[in-house]
């Protein structure tokens, strides 16, 4: 047995370095550029919110705003940069492209190991947790997360997750176990996609329910460190809950929020079956399928009954409801889940199919002990036999429906790999073993092919343009510059500059492309696109020179337009856009009639929301310059300051002057002269978290045209300060800190 045991993690051990090598350098390249398709998310998302964030961190400072994207906006509290995920440390030290990948490596690492002391926790052998191991780890959706990095790190913490509720529920160091996880809970949210977090809790939930059910038993004590562990997790991820929790309120997405347009995106059942079988589409892995290999599946197909009941039970529970929940559609489903715990959270539900993949490799891995415990080979074909032919029968089906052969046939061999294996090994049962881990988890490497460009490999894949944001560096000052684009897609991609260009070239831009932000913002970018708010809202502006309300362009402070020539901002020569200069691909406009990113106003439209006043902008009756809708309350002005000030507000107008003595993200100074009382208008983002100092004296800040900050002021020379410090990251720095050192006082007790 010690043989056998050995040669099992010899061969595991080596091939999972092998896996991992061939990831790391091998598999990035595009093998058949004709077949691959742009991954917009990384590229548009995870690599710019990257950049930004470890540029920060570099330069000794902690990003809590982002003033270049969408006029200013929330960083910290966007969550899905991975600011406090301690695995995120080779940033700082390595390139973007190449800590993405380190980071991946050290995520499948934990997968691996963590699935593994699942599989033992459930009494199966060394080789047969080796194969569990192998098999989620590099199996369908943990591979292809590696697309998505805020997907990848979530996930690879659920193993362990089940693990500890585990040997929680059974008793064993109730306050170790609880600690332990509590900080792997923690490390899942603020590292991942908390979606995922939610998964996590309805299945480590779900297992507890069995428990309590198969045994009839239910502890007080193991619930009360249930509760504990929860507790504490929240305490621990408090320093990004808590701000994420405060702009989810304000956000029109709510991060994930249920919608029609995502709950109707299911998976039809037959292409469910055909991604388990043969992972045959590029985009079924982007989180749709629960491929764990042929070999495996058909381990799986042999080996569920032999684990015990409790275990048996909540398994198939976990596989049957994932499917179900995931990829099957049926009457009144989008109303049933609206009534679910956490529905806000359910953005595409067919990612809960991650489960599904957990369930079978467990599942794999004790058919894997139950084959390797047959001597004969009379056994071993009598075990393998009804899931050969289900198997053989399911794979053939999906040939004929005339699938790309370089894809299929060749996987279709594995199918009598394993039983060879074992078969042409039977009486030598080390090396039975170690043919057996090889067969498994060379499938998965060969079987994910990379069909999407990454940052190690192209890392400028989407254009930058080199010479135009050469010139927007040396002459933007403080003006802010429209990066104008066209919907672009997977499956039709348009090159044109990254949507957050500003945050990678630190330019000052009016749109974004994030999940959460301020609500108020997809209102007024709906206005600015003359259209209405778009679904999913996430703070996009598409339009030209045709389509835009040029009145609000001017308002944002957009000086200059950056366009792609395959979507020019201009059809038609216009007198109130000037070509600065052009290159290959690329055009950069000045807009003449910019308005100042900080002024003074005298009139005012005194309005009660923010629909009020973006209705009041789309009007078009009024002068930005000079009036701007205020929302209620504030002090009322003296009686020549009211809406449609004349001759003498326009006259001040033009004699007044503001400037910035400092710009930086989270402090913003200006300095300005007012000819008579009126209001400061600075054109960021209205957000709670800001507060403003006049003359050394605190000031109020009210909301201005829907969106941007105001402080009223009298007339004189004056210095205006701003200063973001919002007070749920001062709480939850508070509660995080406070919750760590519990954390390390009951491990260092309990050790």
């Amino acid at each position: 047995m010690e043989r056998h045991t050995r040669a099992a993690l010899l061969a595991g051990a080596s091939l999972l370095g092998w896996s991992l090598w061939c990831w790391w350098r091998l598999l990035a390249p595009i093998q058949f550029r004709s077949l691959s398709i742009i991954n917009l998310d990384l590229y548009n998302e995870v690599v710019p919110r990257l950049e930004f964030a470890i540029r920060s961190l570099r330069a000794g400072h902690l990003p809590l705003w982002n003033p270049y994207q969408a006029c200013g906006t929330p960083f910290l509290a966007i969550q899905q940069h991975g600011l406090f995920y301690p695995l995120n440390l080779p940033h700082i030290l390595l390139p973007i492209g190449v800590a993405l990948s380190a980071v991946a490596v050290i995520h499948y690492v934990i997968a691996f190991w963590s699935t593994f002391l699942l599989a033992r926790d459930l009494g199966l052998s060394v080789v047969a947790a080796v194969i569990g191991g192998a098999t989620f780890s590099l199996g369908g959706d943990m591979v292809w997360r590696f697309f998505g990095p805020p997907h990848l790190y979530a996930i690879t913490w659920l193993p362990l997750q089940l693990f500890l509720i585990r040997r929680l529920w059974r008793g064993e160091r109730l306050a170790h176990s609880a600690t332990l996880l509590a900080i792997v809970s923690a490390l899942q949210y603020v590292g991942g996609y908390p979606q995922y977090s939610l998964y996590a809790a309805y299945m480590m939930g779900s297992y507890i329910l069995c428990c309590v059910i198969t045994e009839r038993d239910f502890m007080m004590m193991r619930a009360i460190a249930v509760l504990g562990a929860t507790t504490l997790a929240a305490g621990l991820s408090a320093v990004q809950l808590f701000p994420s929790m405060e702009l989810m309120l304000d956000s029109p997405r709510r991060l994930g929020t249920l919608s029609n347009s995502f709950l109707a995106d299911v998976i039809p059942p037959w292409d469910v079956v055909e991604g388990i079988l043969l992972h045959s589409r590029p985009l079924s892995g982007w989180g749709r399928a629960a491929s764990i290999g042929i070999g495996p599946l058909l381990l799986a197909i042999t080996g569920w009954r032999h684990l015990p009941r409790s275990d048996r039970l909540f398994l198939l529970a976990l596989l049957i409801g994932a499917l179900v929940f995931g990829a099957v559609e049926f009457p009144g489903r989008l109303e049933i889940l609206s009534y679910v715990p956490g529905a806000t959270w359910f953005r595409q539900p067919f990612r809960v199919l991650v489960l599904a993949s957990l369930a079978l490799s467990l599942f794999a891995a004790a058919g894997a002990d139950q084959l390797l415990a047959e001597i004969s080979t009379t056994a071993v074909l009598r075990a393998l036999a009804p899931a050969l032919a289900v198997v053989v029968a399911a794979a053939a089906a999906f040939v004929v429906r005339g699938m790309n052969p370089w894809q299929q046939y060749w996987r279709l061999a594995w199918i009598g790999a394993v039983p060879a294996a074992i078969i042409a090994s039977r009486w030598r049962p080390a090396t039975r073993a170690a043919l057996l881990t090889i067969a498994v988890a060379s499938e998965l490497v060969l079987m994910h092919q990379n069909f999407m460009v990454v940052p190690h490999v192209e890392p400028d894949f989407l254009p930058h343009p080199a010479q135009a944001i050469d010139y927007l560096h040396r002459y933007q000052g403080q003006w802010r510059t429209y990066v104008a684009q066209t919907p672009s897609s997977f499956a039709n991609p348009i090159r044109q500059p990254p949507i957050k260009l500003g945050m990678s070239a630190e330019l000052y831009t009016i749109a974004d492309y994030e999940n959460l932000f301020p609500a108020a913002y997809a209102e007024f970018g709906a206005a600015l696109q003359k259209s209405v708010v778009p679904e999913p809202a996430q703070g996009q502006v598409y339009a030209n020179a045709d389509t835009i309300d040029r009145r609000l362009l001017d308002l944002t402070g957009a000086r200059f337009i950056l366009a792609s020539a395959a979507a020019p901002f201009l059809n038609t020569p216009d007198a109130s856009y000037r070509l600065l200069m052009q290159e290959p691909g690329f055009r950069l406009y000045e807009n003449l009639q910019v308005l100042p990113r900080a002024f003074v106003v005298h009139g005012v439209e005194s309005v009660h929301s923010v629909t009020e006043a973006i209705q009041w902008l789309r009007a078009g009756h009024a002068d930005l310059k000079t009036v701007a809708a205020i929302e209620q309350p504030f002090e009322p002005m003296a009686k020549n300051d009211i809406t449609g000030a004349g001759e003498a507000a326009a006259k001040g107008a033009t004699e007044e002057a503001a400037w910035f003595a400092l710009y930086k993200p989270e402090y913003v100074v200006i300095d300005f002269e007012a000819m008579q009382s009126g209001f400061l208008i600075l054109t960021d983002q209205f957000t709670s978290g800001w507060h403003a100092r006049l003359d050394g004296q605190s000031a109020a800040i009210y909301r201005a045209d829907g969106v941007f900050r105001a402080v009223q002021v009298e007339a004189g020379t004056h210095r205006l300060e701003f200063t973001y410090a919002p007070l749920s990251f001062r709480i939850g720095v508070a509660m995080s800190l406070v919750s760590l050192a519990v954390a390390a006082l009951v491990l260092w007790r309990s050790w």
